[in-house]
Parts: structure tokens; sequence; C-alpha cells
């Protein structure tokens, strides 16, 4: 909800306003995630810090953004839309999967289902049966996506888990091949990439469940001899002054002693921190405020974290200044090449056109027993407009005319 719906003052306005940013937040919904997901894999699971989270802080995630929530609803809302247009108009035989129910892989605790498995007849009376994922993108992402290579390449770590997720979905179900089959928010147009099973990829998959598994059961394993420590301090703590010389005591700092043991032999806790990522760490992961992923630089000798705007922008304004620099100077060698098709021991001013308005000046400088040039560059079109000058009007005050450097003379 922005500002300026929260700032309306029609009562139908607020009604509706109100109504719709419940219904959003109804939608913030966090789920149990006591499986590894297949809709979960992004980017070959590069932070695996993230998937540990995942399984085991998933009641601490950072609810989502209003936008975020906003976007999903539209998917949403896209699939359906798209179902029903490949059954009614393109006579696809079409069968959406139970959003209920899961492919398992118990062994790894993986789980994961596709949107729906689609057939299609040829005339021949041949069937055509591919596993259907439906991906609903902006248009400016849709023109960027051509070939396989172009999703499994793809800037957006989101986008390259499309292929991870397909490999998954594929050896869960043990058929192939799956067609991501993506839909432009902006028109009523269709582009279906086919991914053939790599079931190298999906072993891999799996392999790296059987380590996030690892971590979980060591990470609760930790937690519950911490329990047992706190346990056996709270005895301790009960016990008479009388009672310690009979070694009660004794024998429950020995206790204590090898649970403290056995938790070092366990350490860490969790993987260690990828390399701050802006697409990963950033705003899209919901595990930053416990994560922190600024710590990692702490150990880099950051002593200094500036959170304000201004300090923001400067530093947005100092980049964008900084590679307006590097590309001036190339194009300025690029003059500066221009003016080697004259001699400036021999013509002391020389002038290159390009096109009808940027007009090079090279004019010649003696250092030393060498000569060079230095160049001026003047645009036509800002030489040739009108030029503004005031002078005192007969009231006193100024009067402003138009004048122009150049004009036509008219018969």
């Amino acid at each position: 909800m922005n500002n300026e719906q929260l700032e309306t003052q029609d009562p139908f306005e607020q009604e509706f306003y109100s109504r719709y940013n419940e219904w959003i937040q109804n939608e913030k919904q966090i789920y149990p995630h006591e499986w590894n997901r297949a809709s979960d894999i992004y980017d070959a699971f590069r932070c695996l810090r993230m998937y540990v989270y995942n399984r085991i802080k998933w009641k601490e995630q950072g609810a989502p953004d209003d936008e975020l929530v906003k976007v999903w609803k539209k998917g949403e809302e896209e699939e359906d839309i798209v179902t029903n247009y490949i059954q009614d108009k393109l006579k696809m035989t079409y069968y959406r999967w139970d959003q209920s129910k899961y492919l398992s892989d118990e062994k790894h605790r993986f789980r994961g289902r596709p949107d729906g498995v689609g057939i299609l007849k040829t005339k021949d009376g041949q069937e055509l049966r591919r596993i259907i994922d439906i991906k609903s993108v902006s248009g400016n992402i849709f023109g960027t996506i051509r070939t396989l290579d172009d999703i499994i390449n793809s800037k957006h770590w989101w986008h390259r888990g499309y292929y991870y997720q397909a490999q998954s979905y594929m050896g869960l179900m043990e058929e192939g091949p799956l067609v991501d089959l993506f839909s432009s928010k902006q028109k009523k147009d269709f582009k279906l990439i086919t991914i053939p099973h790599d079931e190298g990829v999906y072993q891999s998959i799996l392999a790296k469940c059987e380590e996030i598994n690892g971590w979980v059961d060591k990470y609760f394993k930790i937690q519950e001899l911490k329990r047992e420590k706190e346990e056996l301090r709270k005895v301790a703590m009960n016990i008479p002054a009388d009672e310690e010389k009979f070694g009660k005591l004794d024998g429950i700092e020995a206790e204590d002693e090898a649970l403290t043991d056995e938790i070092n032999a366990l350490l860490p806790e969790l993987p260690d921190r990828i390399e701050y990522d802006t697409a990963l760490c950033g705003k899209s992961c919901k595990y930053k405020d416990i994560c922190k992923p600024f710590e990692i630089f702490r150990s880099q000798g950051l002593k200094l974290h500036l959170t304000d705007e201004v300090s923001i922008e400067k530093a947005k304004r100092w980049e964008e200044l900084k590679s307006a620099s590097n590309e001036f100077k190339i194009y300025d060698t690029w003059l500066n090449e221009l003016g080697k098709v004259y001699d400036p021991e021999t013509q002391p001013e020389a002038k290159v056109l390009i096109g009808s308005n940027y007009v090079i000046t090279f004019k010649a400088r003696k250092r030393k027993d060498s000569y060079y040039y230095v160049k001026e560059v003047a645009n036509l079109d800002e030489l040739n407009k009108p030029q503004k000058v005031s002078f005192p009007s007969e009231a006193g005050g100024k009067s402003t005319h138009v004048i122009f450097d150049e004009f036509e003379l008219m018969e």
C-alpha cells in the first residue's frame, strides 16, 4: 500500500484499500519447511547456509514484503490463465498437479511438484507427452530468453534456478524431458524451452540434499546436548552444600565436561557465510536478519557501516560519475586519434566534421622541438540556438530580447 492510497479521504476508496491491504497481509503465510524443496533450489546451492536455515529457522524467516507478495499472486493468476488457454484454445490435454501432493524422496528428505503434465496428439495419432512448468515473466525478461543457455547463464539467480528445479522434477518423476513454458505478462505470447534430463545433475542435487541433512541433523544434536548441559546446571544448583562431600557435584561436573567435549567435536553449527553477494544476501534473502551477512566484512577490517539515504545516494552518484569518466576517456582518445590525419607542424589549424553538427578544431601547439594539437569540440546545434541578452528598458527595468549568431539573408 503506498502513501497516495492511504491518504485518500473518499470512504469508498479507503474501504477498498483497507480490504486489499488486509488480503495482502493474510497472504504472507510461512509454511513448515521440514524437507528440502525442489522449488527452493537456486543457483546450484551456492549459499549452503541459506538452505540449512530453511530447515532449522523457517519459523524465524522474515515475512515477504508487500510488493513481493503481489508478484507471487500475479504469477498464480497468470498460471491459471495459461492453463485455461492451452486447454481451451490449443486443445492440449493438460493434467494440473494436485497442489496438496508432492513427489517425495524420503532417503534424501527431498520433495517437489511440477505444474503439470501436457499431452499433444499429432495428426497421425502420435502422443507427445511433456512435464510442464509454467513461468510467467515480464516482457523484458521474456525477450531475453531464447535458448536453454539463456536460463543457465542468466544474470538473475532465480532464473538460473529454473534449470535445477526442472532436473529435480524429472528425477522425482523418473521421466523427461520437461518444458519450461514461459508466458509474457504483457501480451499473449509463449516460449517453450525444452530441458532434457541430466542424471548427473540430478545426483549432484541429491548429494547436496544429503549435505544439508547432515548439517541439519548436527545442528539439532548440538541443541539437544546444550539442553542436557542446562539441565545439569539446574541440578547442580539444587544440590545441598552438605551433599557435595559425597561426590554428587564432582559427577555432574564430569558429565558436563563430557557434554562440552561432544559439542566441540560437532562444531561448527552452521556452514560458513559466502562472500557477500548483493543479489543473494541483500533484499531477497529471507534470513538476512538472522545470518547478518555483513559480519563477514568485520574480519576484513569493517569499522564503519553507513545506512542513511544521503550517504547511499552519494555512493551511487560516485559510481555513476566514475563510469561516465571511464567512458569519456575512451571517446576522448578516439577524437584525439582523428587529429593524426593532419600534421601540426605544417597545418596550424585543421577541422573535422562529424555528421552535420559536430565540428572538432585541432590547433597546433609547440613543445620544445615538436608540435602537437589541442582540440576544441563544438556542437553547431548549440551554437546556433537563440541567445538571450538583457539591457535596460526605458522604464528602468530589464527587457529580454533574442538575437542569433547566424541568420539567413532573404531576397
